[in-house]
């Protein structure tokens, strides 16, 4: 049988009951914004910045108004360099028009109106992927993405360890190098979340030691050695801490060089990052019990 349900009476009268209080100065009418990450915030700060250059030929400018917004959305693409030809694609036209309408809502607490925020997107006639790419032929192709595949890793690892003629200041360089990549083939993670990235430049954002667990266990009647990854820092997770990936790297693989655990383990050690363990025999010494793990 489910719970009661209770009416707003009810409600009312437990409310009273726990002390609430109209007159209680807990809340008051300051604006309270959702915390926003150093990226975010920098990109909010250059659309508006472009805004005001806009606006100041154009006394009493205001992006509520159709035209004034359509024209403000062409001022930054003729003003833009891109990859192609040196123009912007419509998609990152796109982009900056969702930063600044999302930046002008934070700011004044005023969102653009609904149909000027999408005629000028993605409704009706859309006017960045319509009217305006005709007018600049812009690209209309999104960047391809390039991802690192196994291929791609063996040839890094040629490089690092057969043919690179670089003289490192400390060879710790070549094996943190070769841990990244292993990283980007076992997981999906991205540059910026594993390496401080120009995105959050000065953040000290990256992969931890306080992110990472290292298992010793037994797995049919055979020790390995695992290491977890809490990714603290993937794209869309800052404030929904419920989505943060989590991933296992295993130590066995057929490829030795691609063994996730292997460098990881070399660089932890030379960190001094586990208490009572400093050498890589300690580590193996450990003797966890069957099907258990340590």
């Amino acid at each position: 049988m489910g719970r009661k349900r209770r009416t707003a009476a009810d409600r009312a009268n437990l409310a009273r009951e726990k002390g609430y209080n109209d007159d209680d100065a807990f809340a008051d009418e300051a604006k309270i914004l959702k915390p926003m990450t150093d990226g975010s915030e920098e990109s909010y700060r250059e659309a508006l910045e472009i805004w005001a250059e806009f606006s100041k030929s154009r006394e009493g400018a205001d992006p509520h108004d159709m035209l004034t917004a359509k024209r403000f959305i062409d001022f930054y693409a003729c003003g833009t360099l891109g990859q192609k030809d040196d123009k912007p694609t419509t998609h990152s036209v796109d982009g900056f028009w969702r930063r600044f309408t999302a930046a002008w809502a934070r700011k004044t607490f005023d969102p653009i109106l609904f149909r000027v925020k999408k005629s000028v997107k993605n409704v009706g006639v859309p006017f960045i992927h319509g009217p305006l790419q005709k007018k600049y032929n812009l690209p209309t192709e999104k960047r391809e993405k390039h991802f690192l595949t196994l291929p791609d890793a063996v040839i890094l690892q040629e490089q690092l360890w057969r043919k690179d003629w670089y003289k490192y200041k400390h060879e710790r360089y070549r094996v943190q190098m070769t841990a990244a990549n292993v990283l980007f083939v076992c997981t999906s993670g991205r540059v910026g979340e594993f390496f401080e990235s120009g995105a959050y430049s000065k953040s000290g954002r990256g992969l931890c030691y306080r992110d990472m667990t290292f298992t010793v266990r037994r797995r049919n009647g055979v020790k390995e050695i695992v290491v977890g990854l809490f990714r603290q820092h993937a794209k869309g997770t800052a404030n929904k801490p419920q989505y943060k990936p989590k991933h296992t790297l295993y130590e066995k693989s057929d490829l030795l060089w691609c063994s996730p655990v292997l460098r990881i383990l070399a660089v932890a050690l030379t960190d001094d990052a586990f208490k009572g363990y400093s050498t890589l025999e300690e580590i193996f010494d450990i003797e966890p019990p069957e099907d258990q793990n340590i």
